[in-house]
């Protein structure tokens, strides 16, 4: 059930649940905590019980991801919703899914062009006005009818730019005309707006007041207020266009042209700026499908908690283990004893083999011939290990693309961040980030901490490039059997 209350900018999305009613409120960002605590309140002394509250923007996203008009990952990396509806202009950005700046104004709202047409309309037709107001169909007048003409409004001149000197009869309730129509009267009329008395005196009926902005007496300029709003809260979160990468319009007053106009200048030409067909209505969309996309996630994300050892175990840790098997490989059959061992160690040993020596001397030789490598093995092996976590991301990101699809989940793009991953209602992406963390942290500490690789030399001669393989590990030639070698460490230290 789907109940929306036109006296006020909140939605409510009521269901059974069990044996009673859950019911969700959604509310603006920027409204503070007095007042979510008296819309608490209200809903309770209203019969609707303990109520849950929801951020209004995240019923655009809801209503938005069902679209299927832009990448999911451009969603996740940075995603506005300027949603400006009757009484509230509000501004939301998203990353991952989640609502990470939020601002707005709780005055600037549809309202206060509806008291513009009903003054365009009081200007040319005075005698009707005064009978509306006498016989108290203001309220009626302002809130329906001029609502109703301001919408049919601003979808003619938004198809039309050039619409000029048009009429047209306000309501069925009047009988009066508003004439002189065109985009250049309205933005004329809209930069030196003042607060009507009829408007003054719905808002006292309604407990309400005028904002410090329209109490001045001083004209005020709408379409330079909406414009503030977004350019201030974009430079006071560090929000560039950069940072923006879908714009969603939502709320009836969106479908003004001079908000996508604003919205393409401060943020550029932007590929992804879309707008519901029912923009009025895409907030309260959104939040109805709450309910059932939660139960939806909720399942799916059971499914994948209960899957994912499964998928960890045979589909990611097998790849892990032979790439990183490949790379142990290279880093001894290459660097340790192609270039270590046969460029610096191998012509020592032959030496003191010929020529004798004590020991420590032949420690010392080692240690100063493996010292002149060192550097060069640590770069070689930060860039192998580079490319070898390059190639364990790439499979794991394709292998876990590949499994979640078995989930019905769409997935543009994933990031391989974590394998505790977990999957939020609103955050989709699934990634593995901490078994590749340690990874890093692992690979990052053999670059960084030194070598200390042990050697070995047989005392027959033995070249050990013919012991790299062995097919029989009790082979005596093997450097396992360590009761035929010495093992010799970069610290000089002896292991017999």
């Amino acid at each position: 059930m789907l109940i929306i209350s036109h006296s006020s900018t909140v939605t409510i999305s009521a269901w059974a649940k069990g044996g009673g009613r859950r019911v969700i409120f959604g509310f603006p960002c920027e409204a503070n905590t007095k007042w979510c605590e008296a819309l608490k309140q209200a809903a309770a002394e209203a019969g609707f019980g303990n109520i849950e509250l929801l951020e209004e923007p995240k019923g655009a996203l809801l209503s938005d991801l069902g679209s299927g008009l832009f990448n999911l990952s451009d969603v996740m990396q940075g995603y506005l919703v300027v949603d400006f509806g009757g009484g509230t202009c509000d501004f939301a950005f998203f990353r991952n899914g989640e609502i990470l700046h939020a601002w707005g104004d709780m005055h600037l709202g549809g309202r206060l062009f509806d008291d513009l047409f009903y003054q365009w309309f009081r200007e040319q037709n005075p005698n009707e006005a005064e009978k509306i107001e006498r016989e108290g169909n203001d309220f009626y007048v302002m809130t329906l009818e001029c609502r109703e003409f301001k919408e049919w409004f601003s979808e003619t001149v938004g198809s039309d730019p050039d619409f000029a000197n048009g009429k047209k009869k306000l309501g069925a309730m009047t009988n009066g005309h508003i004439t002189g129509l065109s985009k250049e009267e309205f933005l004329r009329r809209a930069k030196k707006y003042t607060p009507s008395e009829a408007f003054r005196n719905i808002l006292e009926r309604l407990g309400q007041r005028l904002p410090d902005k329209l109490s001045t007496g001083k004209p005020v300029d709408l379409i330079a207020w909406f414009q503030e709003s977004l350019q201030s809260g974009l430079n006071e979160k560090g929000l560039s266009s950069r940072s923006v990468k879908v714009i969603s319009l939502a709320g009836g007053s969106s479908r003004w042209f001079f908000v996508k106009e604003h919205c393409c200048q401060i943020l550029g030409n932007k590929e992804y700026l879309f707008q519901s067909p029912r923009p009025y209505a895409a907030i309260s969309e959104g939040l109805a499908k709450y309910p059932a996309t939660i139960r939806k996630f909720d399942e799916t994300r059971r499914r994948i908690i209960e899957e994912k050892p499964k998928f960890l175990r045979n589909g990611i840790i097998p790849h892990v283990m032979s790439e990183l098997e490949a790379w142990k490989d290279k880093i001894v059959d290459d660097y340790i004893i192609d270039d270590i061992f046969d460029g610096a160690v191998k012509p020592v040993l032959e030496e003191f083999r010929n020529k004798g020596g004590t020991l420590g001397s032949l420690q010392a030789k080692i240690q100063n011939a493996i010292g002149s490598r060192e550097s060069f093995l640590k770069d070689k092996i930060e860039k192998s290990g580079s490319q070898t976590m390059k190639n364990i991301a790439d499979t794991a990101s394709l292998a876990t693309k590949k499994w979640l699809c078995q989930f019905d989940l769409k997935i543009e793009d994933i990031g391989v961040s974590t394998v505790e991953g977990r999957l939020d209602p609103i955050k989709i992406p699934i990634s593995l980030n901490n078994f590749m963390t340690a990874m890093g942290v692992i690979i990052a500490t053999i670059a960084s901490n030194g070598i200390g690789f042990r050697l070995w030399w047989n005392r027959n001669g033995i070249d050990p490039r013919r012991s790299r393989r062995p097919n029989n590990r009790s082979d005596s030639r093997s450097p396992c059997n360590r009761s035929d070698h010495y093992l010799w460490q970069k610290n000089g230290s002896e292991l017999d």
